[in-house]
């Protein structure tokens, strides 16, 4: 027991911060009553209001899990493209003197200019759908992991290439042997920087240009004198910004750590990428004419969360009719298990 407390302490250290600034924030606003609950709502307040938005579409006509999907599904494709293209351009321009000094004076030119600055200009060029947002998620997360590879290659150990040529490595068995396995902690945390800028832009963008996401739904809240439905989009960016951060810290830990684990962390990382895109091909393809006929991922995901306690299929909710259902299979295993044993 003491062993384990050793190890979790600053576990408990971190959430015992958390637990005291809920602490005071509850003391303030619903014991002590230090402001109106229509300026500074108190936690239970903000509660209240998360659980009623993941199933009512007032006031901004959807749910809280809408907006988390739609700001999920712009921020992770402006992300891929930006990952793709940034990692290849980084390594080629560390890697190719003749490259870098092609593609160096345009990317220094681009890279100073603030995501945000694109906006308009994108707005212009793709109006205020999904493809002004993810470009200017793809700018911004493009810089990031450019920048990132291209400092980890640049810092390969020359004595390590060397020893490359000594056993008469070829340019490109250098390059995938030793170079991009060295820079890879750099690569990570490019793609752990592009992934928190990512976010970031994407809800500024929103705050401008939307009509569904959480910066749509912050905004919205803001016009209607809503604080309460502010700090909850507030706290859904937080959370989901900290749960993709954990996920690609994770896969970070699997791939740069022994064979087993990098061969772990790059299937986990491919069978994420492939349901992400499912779920973003499903959601475009039912837009047209199919959407007639078959649901998207958002309403299916909705009903799921709605019968998973309060929605009722029948007579009982999911979680009635799935424990039923393992009474059932563990009631068959015993009975199967015991004729087979009285048949020996």
């Amino acid at each position: 027991m003491k062993g384990f407390l050793k190890k979790r302490r600053y576990f408990f250290i971190s959430c015992a911060s958390v637990c005291v600034v809920l602490l005071v924030w509850f003391l303030w606003c619903d014991v002590f009553k230090m402001t109106e609950t229509t300026v500074f709502p108190g936690p239970v307040k903000v509660l209240t209001t998360f659980i009623q938005k993941l199933t009512q579409r007032n006031p901004d006509n959807a749910t809280l899990l809408q907006h988390t999907i739609t700001s999920l599904q712009t921020c992770l494709l402006g992300y891929g493209i930006g990952a793709v293209v940034g990692i290849p351009m980084g390594i080629l321009m560390a890697w190719n003197k003749w490259c870098d000094r092609f593609i160096r004076p345009l990317f220094d030119l681009i890279r100073p200019i603030p995501g945000l600055a694109w906006i308009p200009l994108f707005i212009v060029l793709f109006g205020i759908g999904i493809g002004a947002k993810a470009m200017v998620i793809f700018i911004n997360s493009m810089v990031a992991c450019t920048v990132n590879a291209y400092t980890g290659i640049q810092q390969t150990r020359q004595e390590h290439i060397w020893l490359g040529d000594v056993f008469g490595a070829s340019n490109a068995q250098k390059l995938f042997k030793i170079a991009i396995p060295s820079a890879t902690p750099m690569i990570f945390t490019g793609l752990r920087t592009a992934l928190g800028g990512s976010w970031m832009a994407l809800v500024a963008a929103e705050l401008l240009a939307s009509s569904k996401g959480l910066g749509f739904m912050i905004q919205n809240a803001r016009l209607i004198s809503r604080p309460d439905l502010i700090i909850v989009g507030m706290l859904c960016i937080g959370v989901v910004g900290l749960v993709l951060d954990v996920i690609l810290e994770a896969v970070e830990k699997m791939v740069a750590k022994g064979k087993k684990k990098k061969l772990l962390g790059i299937n986990f990382l491919c069978g994420a990428v492939s349901i992400l895109a499912f779920l973003v091909l499903w959601n475009i393809a039912v837009q047209g004419e199919l959407g007639k006929m078959l649901p998207g991922p958002i309403p299916v995901l909705e009903k799921f969360f709605t019968s998973l306690v309060s929605g009722k299929i029948g007579q009982n909710t999911l979680v009635e009719h799935a424990f039923y259902s393992l009474l059932r299979v563990m009631a068959g295993g015993a009975l199967g298990a015991g004729g087979g044993g009285a048949g020996r």
